[in-house]
This record gives structure tokens, C-alpha cells and sequence, in this order.
């Protein structure tokens, strides 16, 4: 057995413009946190969140339980700008969240939504990893 993917629910914050979370694993800790505030804390699944034999999803979950209580559909609705992933923990408190990710030494993936070659994520970190993209509506967005 190789443990259990944990998923949290995360509702738009900000009434204006872009929200950020981060999932931080520490240990055998997980910290959520939306827009820099932590908002929720659990047990990390041994071995932890990023083990190879585990498919991970973004905006999706996996399969639907029928013991979830609330329908809220598999794939989530909203915006999608960038994504990090890191072999360190960034945040260990609150903290002002960047505007956008630059790749460094510690960065393993980091995906620009708004860069993808049709349904293919290139990675801007030195790993160049590449991820797929499943049933996403493209929209154009105003840049800032």
C-alpha cells in the first residue's frame, strides 16, 4: 500500500483578481495555505504526498466516493496561471505571496498556464518535465 492522496476544497478568496495556494509538506506534516494566511493543517500520507507509484492531479480529482458529501464534480472550475513545485518547504508561516515563480535550484517543476503548446505544459525549470492537459476550456486573459 502506498498511502492515500489528501485533496482540500479551496474556494475563490479574493473578490478581485488571482488567489494563490500552497501546499507545503514538511515532514510528515501538510500545510495549506490560500493567499499567504495557513488555513488548514494535517498528517502527510506516508511516504509522502509526492511518492512516484502516485498519480498526482491538479483541478481534478481522482475518482468520486460515494461517501463524499458534497457533489462537487471532478474537474474544478476557475483559472489556472502558474504551478511550482519545490524540493523545499518555502513557507513554514504566513507570508506575502509573488506574483509569479521564477525557476532556481530548488524548483523541480514550475508550469506557465499561459504557455502551453496545445494540450502540453513544458517545464521552465532545468528538470523540463512535461505535463497533460485534460478537458480545459482555454480562455485568453488580460495580462497585467
Amino acid at each position: 500500500d502506498n498511502g492515500t492522496n489528501y485533496s482540500i476544497p479551496v474556494d475563490p478568496n479574493s473578490i478581485e483578481g488571482w488567489d494563490h495556494f500552497a501546499m507545503v509538506y514538511s515532514e510528515l506534516q501538510q500545510s495549506f495555505y490560500l493567499n499567504g494566511k495557513l488555513i488548514h493543517q494535517a498528517s502527510a500520507p506516508a511516504p509522502g504526498p509526492f511518492d512516484k507509484s502516485r498519480l498526482f492531479f491538479l483541478g481534478a480529482q481522482e475518482k468520486w466516493k460515494e461517501t463524499q458529501t458534497k457533489p462537487a464534480g471532478l474537474f474544478a472550475k476557475g483559472i489556472m496561471r502558474m504551478f511550482r513545485i519545490s524540493k523545499v518547504a518555502r513557507y513554514d508561516k504566513e507570508f506575502e505571496p509573488a506574483d509569479r515563480f521564477k525557476s532556481d535550484a530548488e524548483t523541480v517543476v514550475l508550469f506557465d498556464f499561459a504557455k502551453p503548446e496545445k494540450d502540453l505544459l513544458f517545464d521552465a525549470s532545468p528538470n523540463k518535465n512535461k505535463g497533460t492537459i485534460y478537458n480545459a476550456k482555454w480562455v485568453d486573459l488580460k495580462q497585467d
